[in-house]
């Protein structure tokens, strides 16, 4: 069947200049921001499955003149406890694909951060663009956790959006399946999903 991503999904349903406006970025300066994004998010991954001090060696070299900054953005996530960040950075699942069959073909995508604690199911992803532009993240998060549900997750589900050079962090509840379906209509369905496991990653049992 036909293939949806999460990513096509966002770009058909939200306009291209969804968020403030801003200057003409140039080519290259996009491109830096992404590869920058980029190792900034396997950073955060790495941590998640390992927390040994060595990452702020692979940040000075990975980051250069800007590991400091790099540093001081983990060190502070670290310390979160809105979310529970030390009880999900050891009990998560990280880089969790999924695929679901819905109306219109297979939807495809990949959970960066998500786990339980307490009965309450966190959704999480790290960003290091602008935080005005959270209601995109937020439709992603969403997405996700349409995924989640697909597979029996009942629990409260909780969207965090986390912005480590900002030191910000946005949150709210995850939409309803109902409402997720309202607004991404190819999502509606008939039975049930299929997990995939793209990475051999530590997971829960």
């Amino acid at each position: 069947g036909l293939m949806l991503s999460v990513v096509d999904l966002l770009e058909a349903e939200l306009p291209k200049d969804a968020g403030p406006a801003r200057a003409q970025p140039t080519l290259v300066r996009d491109v830096q921001r992404a590869v920058f994004g980029t190792q900034v998010h396997r950073l955060l991954e790495l941590l998640q499955v390992n927390l040994s001090a060595a990452w702020r060696d692979l940040a000075t070299s990975w980051f250069g003149e800007r590991a400091g900054e790099v540093i001081k953005g983990v060190e502070w996530v670290q310390t979160v406890t809105d979310p529970p960040m030390a009880h999900l950075f050891k009990k998560s699942f990280a880089e969790w694909g999924f695929q679901a069959r819905t109306a219109a073909g297979i939807l495809e995508g990949q959970i960066d951060l998500w786990g339980e604690v307490d009965g309450q199911i966190w959704i999480l992803d790290y960003k290091s663009g602008d935080p005005r532009y959270v209601e995109k993240a937020f439709a992603q998060l969403d997405i996700y956790a349409y995924a989640l549900r697909r597979f029996g997750h009942t629990k409260p589900i909780q969207l965090a959006v986390i912005y480590p050079f900002d030191q910000q962090i946005k949150q709210r509840a995850a939409r309803s399946m109902s409402e997720v379906i309202e607004r991404f209509p190819q999502l509606r369905f008939e039975g049930a999903g299929k997990k995939t496991r793209k990475r051999s990653l530590p997971e829960l049992e």
